[in-house]
């Protein structure tokens, strides 16, 4: 499936629930990427954000391991911080100039 944006033919795939996490893995470490999420207040969110950004640590870590609760730390490019996006809620990925859609049925 593809879809036409901006004049330019993209690939549309769609992906599980499941994949959502491995999806994010292949993802490199300063790559932008896109992903479209529900907040916690059940609003949906458009995220700009890159993996591996260093700007700004304090070395400290998150004090847990934001992968055993589903979580995924980002840089957001907009906000110039650092958010968690929840593999559980994420229902769009836009990157590798694929279109990954979640089928939350599955």
């Amino acid at each position: 499936m593809t879809e036409m944006v901006n004049g330019k033919e993209i690939p549309v795939k769609v992906i599980s629930r499941n994949e959502v996490r491995d999806l994010f893995r292949t993802i490199r470490n300063g790559q932008i990427f896109t992903a479209i999420f529900k907040k916690k207040d059940g609003s949906e969110r458009v995220m700009n954000c890159r993996r591996g950004v260093k700007k700004a640590l304090t070395g400290k870590g998150h004090g847990y391991n934001p992968e055993e609760y589903g979580l995924m730390s980002v840089f957001d490019m907009k906000k110039n911080d650092y958010r968690m996006l929840n593999y559980k809620t994420t229902t769009e990925i836009r990157a590798n100039k694929v279109r990954y859609v979640v089928d939350i049925t599955k």
